[in-house]
């Protein structure tokens, strides 16, 4: 009888340790979950494989962000539960973007929730000075021959031939050894610049481009 005692009670003490041990885990990973503080009804963009949605951010909840209904082209266009965008929220002095993917809709009002960032990158406007000296440098965007229009160190406008879709992922090879660079492609339309015509892609890298100042000034 002891003995079942002891085993019991050995278990019983390992269930509330992980208990805690949980507990604390899910307290530190939202203690490290960016806060945005952001009102009600700010306009947010959000870009994804299917094009690019205008809605408002809502409020936040348990689950996640919530939007208003998603519109493209002023048009409202379900989103499905999984799909991933890259949000980019205006703020007074910059935009907040981040990557995340709905986990949820409302059938009834066509809000939707998307997953809690894991990270946000926050983008000053004043310091995004974007160099237009690089105008015509010839670069490879997925593979495909581009040219450059200008280039910050956040992102940068090309013109090329390559079919990219507004909210899909990008590589970029810049000239003179420059480097390659992962980004996504925030809008893409038909267009030309200066000689060069083809589609007019803005890229947002996924890492900043600390070098484009020093390769301005060579």
């Amino acid at each position: 009888m002891r003995e079942i005692l002891e085993v019991t009670g050995f278990f019983a003490i390992s269930l509330l340790i992980g208990a805690v041990i949980g507990q604390i885990l899910i307290m530190r990973r939202h203690a490290k979950r960016p806060r945005l503080d952001m009102p009600a009804h700010t306009k947010a963009r959000l870009v994804g494989p299917q094009g690019v949605y205008r809605c408002y951010y809502l409020s936040t909840e348990k689950e996640g962000l919530v939007f208003s209904a998603p519109l493209q082209r002023d048009a409202y266009v379900p989103v499905r539960v999984g799909e991933t965008f890259m949000a980019q929220i205006p703020t007074s002095d910059g935009v907040l973007t981040f990557r995340t993917e709905v986990v949820s809709r409302d059938a009834a009002t066509h809000q939707f929730t998307v997953a809690h960032p894991s990270h946000v990158r926050r983008i000053e406007r004043r310091s995004e000075l974007r160099e237009t000296v690089f105008d015509g440098i010839e670069a490879v965007l997925n593979g495909e021959p581009a040219v450059l229009c200008d280039l910050s160190k956040s992102g940068a406008k090309f013109v090329t031939h390559c079919d990219v879709t507004a909210g899909e992922e990008v590589t970029i090879t810049l000239p003179d050894g420059k480097g390659t660079f992962e980004g996504w492609a925030l809008e893409s339309i038909p267009g030309a610049w200066g000689s060069a015509i083809g589609r007019i892609v803005r890229v947002r890298f996924s890492e900043p481009f600390h070098g484009v100042n020093t390769w301005a000034r060579s």
